[in-house]
């Protein structure tokens, strides 16, 4: 049956649920517990704490991110082909430049950190992830700096212990959307655990005709909706 979309005064509360939606018409069912990204480009340069590898294009083979690494997303889109995963391992890094800089999963993305070494998919000037990847001096990220994440219709994921970050920017992206979270997904085959959505420019979670099992999450500082 339908509810209310989960409003951010709300996003911290302890409780189990699933979240599901319908184009338009938020909906949430009982079953979750939440608590308070070829044609491949791919370089490497020096950072503070590791070598920035820029990635732009489609990735059409198996691909293994790993965390001696800092991933950058420059103006464009990534976009995990269908029939392709890409994994990304445990303690990476992946940032975004642009408002419209967006991951598109069309095949599988695994995601799966640990309590020790988590993983982040944030903003370029997220300082606090991956130390100052752009050389611009301190800062820290802003809501809605990049667009977000994107599972397709048919595409898998398993994303644990990551963090997900001031996405959300609502703009016109790279694969030719206007993005309604940063995380969102036309599929079913999607699990989130232990996950924070944070600081969207938008909403943290939407599923478009989907619904996606999420386990104890943080959900909070978002413009729109927690789970949408």
């Amino acid at each position: 049956r339908k509810h209310d979309p989960i409003p951010n005064h709300q996003q911290g509360a302890h409780m189990k649920r699933a979240a599901s939606a319908r184009r338009w018409t938020p909906v949430r069912h009982l079953g979750l517990v939440f608590f308070p990204v070829l044609v491949f480009t791919m370089g490497t340069a020096a950072t503070g704490r590791a070598a920035q590898v820029p990635v732009c294009g489609t990735i059409s083979t198996n691909t293994v991110w790993t965390a001696a690494n800092v991933y950058v997303v420059n103006n464009c889109a990534v976009t995990v082909g269908s029939g392709v995963t890409l994994t990304v391992q445990p303690g990476t890094v992946v940032k975004f430049a642009g408002t419209r800089d967006v991951l598109v999963v069309q095949g599988t993305l695994l995601a799966q950190g640990t309590v020790g070494a988590p993983i982040a998919i944030t903003s370029l000037r997220d300082d606090s992830h991956g130390g100052d990847t752009n050389a611009d001096g301190s800062s820290a990220g802003q809501a809605g700096a990049w667009s977000g994440v994107h599972f397709a219709a048919g595409s898998h994921g398993r994303l644990a212990h990551v963090f997900v970050g001031f996405g959300g920017s609502g703009a016109y992206d790279y694969d030719g959307r206007y993005g309604a979270a940063e995380l969102e997904s036309s599929s079913s085959d999607v699990t989130l655990d232990h996950v924070t959505l944070r600081s969207s420019g938008n909403s943290g979670l939407y599923c478009d005709n989907a619904s996606v099992a999420v386990t104890y999450a943080q959900v909070n500082d978002n413009a729109g909706y927690g789970l949408y």
